[in-house]
């Protein structure tokens, strides 16, 4: 059954396209591509028969046919995720302008966390990110989703921009993927056809320019801003351009290899579109700018007040750079030299976590964090190997029916890939794995 696309969407887009409008319409109708980013810190051999590599990110795969991914452990263990291949032609604003060894980045509308993903793979371990939501519900998805890719240069909020303002002139990169109308989503949810109104494309450009202006002030003079949507409506995107050259924001131009399909919107070659009949991906707006006007001499210094851990934990191995902090009740390790920022956050009130969680004590037994076991190289616990269907019942959270000799805390793995704690009491296991996250489907 073929898609009816709003008839005043064809109209506009007929206007846009001219000639190539058919064509664009009709690739609305062809099958969706399936892609995956891949982990740089979990490598593994998937089962999922590849297609091709994503020529504008190394890190980015084509499959040949959609797996069931809820399925796969290796996906809750975070060696891949199911990323859409068109927004992860960020990466080449990263890769055509690095950044120092220190830099801070902000993804503002951060979940379900893709992006920030994405982001964390191009800056290899340098610099920090901070991963923001407003909504709260949608803020326990992408920290889920950050805590199992495994890096650790990250935080989460969960604030909007009126409150991160505040942060004068602090980050050296922000990367706003605006709310929007959907329009570049059609062909994957049909939900989005049935919410589009012109009235909405007007009112989401509005709620777009707002969030813009609120951020702005704590985008660095020298920063790079990223903006990005999944639409197609001038009013969403080249709008955005034009106001925001206006406000002094200079365009950053791109090279983009013309063989990648993406179409350069602007004389500037600083913003591009995805058209579904050009890009094998799906409909995906991104520009890149340089911020050169300052608001004045950042001055915002708030003092580290998060107590200082000292008491041994067993099980863990936190690496030079980080010592352990509790916040809330739990142990987190974070980063020396981000101290002074995760202050700034914490007096805001805006934090989801402060680093990476460690454990929590109760009484004299210290109980590992679900996060600690999804970071390579930072416990020294052993693995207990897990067939699929064990790790299946792994993951639902019910006991895998084995017996072993391990003793306390051990990781429950999978192809060598930690996806939680169990811990051995009298020759049995007890699942620790988080009940949020737990697979409620059976198959």
């Amino acid at each position: 059954m073929r898609m009816e696309l709003p008839p005043e969407f064809i109209r506009r887009v007929q206007e846009q396209l001219g000639e190539e409008a058919q064509a664009f319409l009709e690739a609305h109708h062809f099958t969706v591509p399936i892609s995956i980013l891949n982990n740089p810190k979990k490598p593994a051999s998937l089962n999922h028969e590849r297609e091709s590599q994503v020529p504008w990110n190394s890190f980015g795969a084509y499959l040949k046919e959609r797996p069931a991914f809820i399925r796969d452990p290796l996906y809750h263990a975070g060696v891949y995720y199911s990323q859409e291949a068109s927004s992860m032609a960020i990466t080449q604003v990263l890769a055509q302008y690095p950044f120092k060894q220190d830099a801070v980045c902000l993804d503002l509308c951060a979940a379900p966390g893709g992006k920030s993903l994405v982001i964390l793979n191009a800056l290899a371990g340098k610099g920090f990110l901070v991963s923001n939501e407003v909504h709260r519900s949608r803020a326990n998805i992408l920290d889920e989703n950050l805590l199992k890719w495994g890096h650790t240069n990250h935080l989460v909020t969960n604030t909007d921009a009126k409150i991160l303002n505040q942060l004068n002139e602090r980050f050296d990169l922000i990367l706003v993927d605006a709310p929007c109308s959907g329009e570049g989503m059609f062909r994957k949810d049909e939900g989005a056809i049935q919410e589009w109104t012109a009235g909405h494309v007007q009112a989401c450009a509005s709620r777009q320019q707002g969030i813009v202006d609120d951020i702005l002030p704590a985008l660095k003079e020298g920063g790079i801003l990223i903006y990005s949507t999944c639409a197609y409506s001038p009013q969403e995107n080249v709008g955005m351009d034009e106001k925001l050259l206006a406000q002094g924001i200079e365009p950053l131009p791109l090279s983009m290899d013309e063989s990648w399909g993406f179409q350069a919107l602007t004389s500037n070659k600083n913003a591009f579109q995805a058209f579904l009949h050009k890009v094998k991906g799906e409909g995906f707006y991104f520009a890149a700018y340089r911020k050169r006007s300052t608001i004045g001499e950042r001055s915002r210094h708030a003092i580290f007040s998060v107590e200082q851990h000292t008491e041994e934990m067993p099980y863990v191995n936190i690496p030079a750079g980080f010592t352990a902090h509790t916040w809330k009740g739990e142990v987190y390790a974070i980063a020396e030299e981000q101290q002074e920022l995760v202050a700034e956050l914490e007096e805001l009130r805006c934090m989801k976590r402060p680093g990476i969680p460690l454990g929590q004590w109760k009484g004299k037994d210290f109980i590992p964090a679900q996060g600690l076991a999804l970071i390579p190289g930072w416990t020294e616990a052993e693995k207990t190997e897990l067939n699929l269907e064990e790790a299946w019942a792994y993951l639902r959270r019910e006991t895998p029916n084995i017996s072993g000799s391990g003793r306390g805390w051990t990781l429950a793995s999978y192809k060598g890939h930690s996806l939680g704690w169990i811990k051995w009491v009298n020759g049995r296991m007890k699942n620790h794995y988080t009940k949020e996250w737990r697979i409620r489907s059976r198959w």
